[in-house]
């Protein structure tokens, strides 16, 4: 079965909630620490991420599950867009893969110095401790979780980290 992602921005309040209930019903994955990734545009029209975390492999946005591996050639040709980062906790409800919700706070961006070894700088995406969430999963949202966003009117958005990026540099 493929993965849904699912992305909001909730606010500090909301954060704290999901955070006690999560510490509940959830497995922490990751610790938090810093997260980023840079994105490339390719003469295709598609959109590449490399990970920090996953250096040696670079993704189709949109595509999840199929990593590519790309010739030198095609890496020396591919012209960097953006760069994100954020601090990251993630939890898991089920099996790993079931249900994973990632929470980043922090998100920044930058659209030069386009090398992890730069740091992490970069001009924050979200105001007053916003926190950007993704909730991956295979089956059903579990029933306590859809009525927890029900609840705290925890409201689904349009749009990934990447579109808001560049949303946030048009304005």
């Amino acid at each position: 079965m493929k993965k849904k992602e699912i992305n909001y921005i909730i606010t500090a309040e909301q954060y704290r909630c999901l955070l006690k209930e999560f510490s509940r019903r959830a497995i922490r994955m990751h610790k938090g620490g810093i997260c980023a990734r840079i994105y490339y545009d390719t003469a295709q029209h598609e959109i590449l991420k490399h990970e920090k975390k996953d250096p040696g492999h670079t993704k189709l946005v949109y595509e999840q599950e199929n990593r590519i591996v790309l010739s030198k050639e095609q890496k020396e040709n591919l012209v960097p867009t953006m760069y994100l980062a954020w601090d990251e906790v993630q939890f898991h409800v089920g099996g790993k893969e079931e249900l994973v919700v990632s929470m980043k706070q922090n998100l920044r961006h930058r659209f030069e110095d386009f090398d992890f070894e730069m740091g992490s700088a970069g001009k924050l995406m979200l105001t007053n401790g916003q926190v950007f969430m993704t909730v991956s999963r295979k089956g059903f949202c579990p029933f306590w979780l859809a009525s927890l966003f029900k609840t705290k009117k925890i409201k689904p958005l349009q749009m990934s980290e990447y579109l808001m990026g560049y949303e946030k540099k048009a304005s």
